[in-house]
């Protein structure tokens, strides 16, 4: 149970088993696997108090301290012109 079950090749199944925590779910070499978190992950530090559901750390314009808008209000925007 917490089997997670993919396509590791043409016609051919993996399971791939429940993480252990401090892991999060990636990819490696186009495959699912779990992967420490300390691994990939950015620490914050200093002044965080300002990051928002607005200001956050999925913005765009991340050169200035506060992003202009942040990736789902840009979705939002945009999603009429996106097509598939």
């Amino acid at each position: 149970m917490g089997d997670i079950i993919y396509g590791s090749a043409a016609n051919t199944y993996s399971t791939l088993p429940i993480g252990v925590a401090g892991e999060y779910l990636g990819v490696t070499g186009g495959l699912p696997d779990w992967k420490p978190i300390a691994s990939d992950m950015w620490v914050l530090g200093g002044n965080t108090s300002g990051i928002t559901g607005v200001n956050n750390i999925l913005g765009i314009n991340m050169v200035s301290a506060a992003p202009t808008e942040n990736v789902f209000q840009w979705l939002r925007a945009h999603a009429p012109y996106i097509r598939r």
